[in-house]
């Protein structure tokens, strides 16, 4: 096997673990309405340096902000390998270009959007109850 497909191979099942990792959310309501009301300003600015710190490939940080589930499901070689992966669909990264969020049962969601030279693509950062990142897409 290339190292190119080598390379290739390693990011797709990357980004397979981070997928199966969302998938095992649990589906519970959280312990108090207050929750639900709104995603705080402070975790769409953390998700927005999350993404910053992928880019960069300074992903340590990112990862001292996995919840367990994370951070048995990949280490920071392996995210730190992600962006690249993006690139080479999207192009190089331009910039971010806004933010939203949204409340998923127990979840708080911040999808950061990004602009790539041949697309956009959305982050999205998953947060639980604890402010820890459950997730990433």
């Amino acid at each position: 096997m290339s190292p190119r497909h080598r390379s290739s191979v390693v990011r797709l099942v990357t980004a397979l673990v981070l997928l199966s990792a969302l998938q095992d959310l649990p589906t519970a309501e959280p312990a108090s309405a207050s929750w639900q009301a709104e995603v705080p300003a402070a975790l769409v600015a953390r998700a927005k340096d999350v993404v910053d710190r992928l880019v960069s490939g300074e992903v340590e940080p990112v990862v001292g902000m996995f919840n367990d589930k994370m951070k048995a499901a990949i280490d920071a070689a392996r995210l730190r390998g992600l962006m690249p992966g993006v690139a080479v669909q999207a192009g190089a990264f331009k910039s971010q270009t806004g933010a939203r969020s949204e409340v998923r049962g127990a979840y708080r969601v911040v999808i950061v959007s990004c602009a790539f030279e041949r697309s956009n693509v959305d982050v999205q950062v998953v947060f639980d109850e604890s402010e820890r990142i459950a997730g990433l897409s």
